[in-house]
């Protein structure tokens, strides 16, 4: 049986192995937050349920942020029993981190009214305890500012995310690194509030903190950058915005692999910003790539395929290969069509492109257009216009890493 301290002493490293997994998660090493968990979690077996607990609240977040949302529900659940097993009363702050992430959980998971409930409880919960932090209460807030966020109740979005913000602020000062994520959530509300002015300051705002304090290789300062090329792109500021991708793209690339999702989404917003300057053969080939990549993880046939598709046809479109470009708008319509109703936005422009663009491959006798050619027909103008309809709801921001 473990002594007193020797207990302490096996507290003490599970703390160390929480928190090394807590950093190499950050910074996107997901296999070393993963051996430090699994560690962590043979350590805690002797310590008891409440370490036990801690160390599946740990595995939570990680899968959380590998987007695994189906095993953060279960390990949270696990969580929870180890916690209730344990001889001692619980410390109250961890029930409450408890409360807290199983409201961010749930409102991942779409539960909105299940969310608020659980977060006000907490918020709440929080200001009448007289040692709770200001890190504790504002990240609370920041949870209910998305919250508010998702349900496009921006006013109250607003409130909570500025409340997290004057917190920190005070508590750190404003450069600190706290401040980041709750920038960059500021900056997602202007966007959703069409404020691209406003999103570009906030989103910069936090990216300087994180290059700071970071580096600009960091994975958090690449997904950060991402956020700031959208707002660029958004003012017309298109060459800024370019070079902030091709360096995210570069960090992307080192830290996740060269076909990881996040990697086609850069790709993709790369062809978006080739395709509005006119650069249609760079921004076919971006959208290439892009499409390769999803190719490779979802397979040849997944719905997810149809927007790079999409993409890929306004490249060809701009081309002149029109022909080329009704094959591929066919087929992502028919990815589509066995998985969205018929009236998705999505679905509805390609058919709105499939009509002008298969009019004008009618129309032409090749693809290729001859010096000195006429006016453009009416049915050419007709496709142009179908295509830029599409193009509005894809290429800009369409795959954003933020």
């Amino acid at each position: 049986m473990a002594t007193q301290p020797d207990t302490a002493i096996g507290h003490r490293r599970l703390d160390e192995l929480l928190s090394g997994a807590s950093r190499a998660r950050e910074a996107g090493d997901s296999a070393g937050a993963c051996r430090l968990l699994e560690k962590a979690l043979t350590l805690a077996e002797p310590l008891g349920p409440f370490a036990i607990a801690r160390v599946r609240m740990g595995e939570v977040l990680h899968a959380q942020s590998l987007g695994d949302l189906t095993a953060a529900e279960r390990l949270l659940g696990q969580a929870i029993v180890s916690a209730g097993n344990n001889v001692v009363p619980i410390p109250a702050a961890f029930l409450l981190e408890v409360r807290v992430r199983s409201g961010s959980l749930a409102r991942l998971l779409g539960r909105l009214l299940q969310a608020e409930q659980l977060l006000k409880e907490a918020l709440q919960t929080y200001e009448c305890l007289p040692d709770a932090t200001p890190d504790q209460i504002a990240h609370v807030c920041n949870e209910l500012g998305l919250l508010h966020l998702r349900a496009h109740q921006f006013d109250q979005a607003g409130v909570h995310l500025l409340r997290s913000l004057t917190l920190l602020e005070s508590a750190h000062g404003r450069g600190a690194l706290p401040l980041a994520p709750v920038c960059h959530n500021l900056g997602r509300l202007a966007a959703a509030r069409s404020d691209p002015h406003g999103a570009y300051e906030a989103f910069a705002r936090g990216l300087h903190i994180r290059e700071r304090v970071l580096g600009h290789d960091h994975l958090a300062t690449a997904v950060d950058r991402v956020s700031v090329a959208d707002a660029l792109s958004r003012l017309h500021r298109e060459e800024e915005a370019e070079a902030q991708l091709h360096q995210a793209l570069t960090t992307l690339r080192r830290i996740r692999g060269p076909e990881h999702y996040e990697v086609a989404a850069v790709l993709n917003n790369l062809g978006g910003i080739a395709l509005r300057l006119g650069r249609h053969q760079v921004a076919e080939r971006y959208f290439n790539q892009a499409l390769a990549i999803k190719t490779a993880l979802y397979g040849p046939d997944h719905p997810d395929l149809a927007r790079p598709l999409v993409n890929l046809a306004l490249a060809r479109c701009g081309q002149g290969r029109v022909g080329d470009a009704v094959a591929l708008y066919e087929r992502a319509r028919d990815l589509l069509a066995g998985s969205v109703g018929p009236g998705h936005p999505l679905l509805r422009k390609i058919e709105e492109a499939l009509r002008g663009t298969a009019a004008t491959a009618r129309s032409r006798p090749s693809e290729a257009a001859p010096q000195g050619a006429a006016p453009r027909s009416a049915s050419a103008r007709s496709a142009d216009r179908s295509s830029a309809a599409v193009r509005r709801t894809t290429t800009r921001g369409a795959e954003s890493g933020s």
